[in-house]
């Protein structure tokens, strides 16, 4: 009887390491993921933020762009350079207006 109660507790010994075993590689399967994971995301948030970076230079680049554009086509500019150019004012304008079809008649 007594050795029917070592062989059991072999067993049951063996039973224990090996699930104690497994118990740990699964925990370190499960913190090597874990590792890849928040390395990923960490990776992710750097991207992200330096797309915003870029998003955020290129709005201020679009507005600057916007406000020079309103500067080079504005009526003051446009007179300040015919006044360089030595244009003249036109006092009594005139338009010539043609017929609908001027390249090809019927």
């Amino acid at each position: 009887m007594k050795q029917r109660g070592k062989e059991t507790q072999k067993r049951l010994s063996f039973f224990t390491r090996f699930s104690l075993s497994i118990g740990i590689f699964s925990l370190f399967i499960s913190i090597g993921f874990y590792i890849v994971s928040v390395n990923a995301l960490a990776t992710k948030g750097y991207e992200m933020r330096s797309i915003e970076k870029r998003i955020a230079q290129s709005s201020e680049s679009y507005k600057q762009m916007r406000v020079e554009e309103a500067q080079l086509t504005s009526l003051y500019r446009v007179r300040r350079v015919s006044a360089d150019l030595f244009l003249e004012n036109v006092e009594n304008e005139e338009f010539v207006y043609g017929i609908e079809r001027f390249a090809f008649s019927d």
